[in-house]
């Protein structure tokens, strides 16, 4: 099994974590899921800086990397859903307050370098992964160089700091200079270098069935325990820290385990959850706008309590807005290869999951 076959794996796991995302903002019954949000994102920034690097490792290596150019794909595969969800939250919500200023955030994608909730929150809330992704795809080729290179120590000591200056920033501030900064988050981002750095010294190992099948009970029991003693944890160590050895244990375990001839290896591998890893973004960047119309529809209505039903509605209501947007996307693609484009100045014949690899 190749690297590309293993690392398909992880598609899998990528919806695994959208929908503990998608589930902390719709709760579970009448109870906050916080859980499931800081995982999710803290799983997505690791992963990225993971495959980024084992994506371009041999062209950073070579100076055949292009800044330019991995930076104008990047935004390509995203800008388009980002502007076309801004313009639904602000149909949906309104443009409230200093509008003019935040729209403005938006749409540069700076947003989330305003530790106040009124701008990185506004419009479509969850596009403050955007924004923080984008400064993060700017700075890739740096951080990979240095991480790279740079001796464990270092590294470790590094990390150390930024868990003691964590620590110290108050409650108040901690969404914002933690969750949702893009500083804090490069931490995220690099520890996902430093993953690729692991794995490109142990790229493949070989268990045994009922040996995997070990490990990844203990995967999951780790997750589990985790999930017990979150509600404990200091604030500004469960948005983001808390997750980190268990996220760098997984994708170690399925980056490099070379067979998955075990029941969840199985599982990962099925059909339906390769096709929905290829469609996280879309549901990540429409869920939270379709769980707000299910849930003011219901209220309308009085059948706000019933919570399976919201549940539903919103699961069925955010298929279909990646569906549209799906088909929408490939005729758009097909137009502009027809008339805009030269197809040899501007290839959009990658498959579309090639960019889930990066992202979400």
């Amino acid at each position: 099994m190749n690297s590309i076959q293993r690392i398909s794996t992880l598609q899998s796991l990528r919806f695994v974590f959208i929908t503990l995302i998608f589930m902390s903002h719709i709760g579970i019954g009448s109870h906050h899921f916080d859980f499931g949000g800081d995982c999710g994102v803290a799983f997505f920034f690791i992963l990225s800086g993971f495959v980024l690097s084992l994506r371009y490792s041999k062209e950073l290596s070579s100076a055949c990397f292009s800044p330019r150019e991995f930076i104008t794909k990047r935004l390509r595969n995203y800008y388009l859903l980002h502007l076309l969800t801004l313009v639904g939250a602000l149909v949906i919500y309104g443009l409230g307050k200093r509008a003019f200023c935040k729209i403005i955030c938006n749409l540069l994608l700076l947003q989330s370098w305003i530790p106040i909730p009124d701008f990185f929150f506004y419009g479509n809330s969850v596009a403050w992964f955007l924004s923080t992704i984008t400064f993060l795809y700017i700075i890739f080729a740096f951080m990979f160089k240095f991480i790279s290179v740079a001796k464990p120590i270092w590294l470790l000591l590094i990390l150390a700091v930024y868990l003691f200056v964590a620590f110290l920033i108050p409650k108040t501030y901690a969404i914002g200079l933690i969750y949702i900064h893009p500083i804090s988050r490069a931490f995220d981002f690099g520890l996902g270098i430093i993953i690729w750095r692991i794995y490109s010294i142990y790229s493949a190992f070989s268990l045994r069935a009922w040996q995997g099948t070990m490990v990844e009970f203990a995967l999951i029991t780790l997750y589990v325990l985790l999930y017990l003693v979150y509600p404990y944890c200091p604030l500004t160590y469960k948005l983001s820290s808390v997750f980190w050895v268990p996220h760098i244990l997984l994708i170690l375990y399925f980056s490099s385990q070379q067979h998955f001839d075990t029941p969840l290896g199985k599982l990962l591998r099925t059909p339906f959850l390769q096709y929905m890893g290829n469609h996280t973004l879309e549901i990540f960047l429409t869920h939270q706008l379709c769980i707000y119309v299910v849930t003011r529809g219901l209220v309308h209505i009085g059948y706000d309590d019933y919570y399976v039903l919201k549940l539903c509605l919103s699961v069925i209501l955010t298929t279909l807005a990646v569906a549209v947007y799906d088909k929408a996307s490939c005729q758009l693609v097909r137009l502009i290869k027809k008339y805009c484009c030269p197809v040899k100045k501007l290839n959009f014949s990658t498959p579309k999951c090639e960019f889930f690899k990066y992202v979400l």
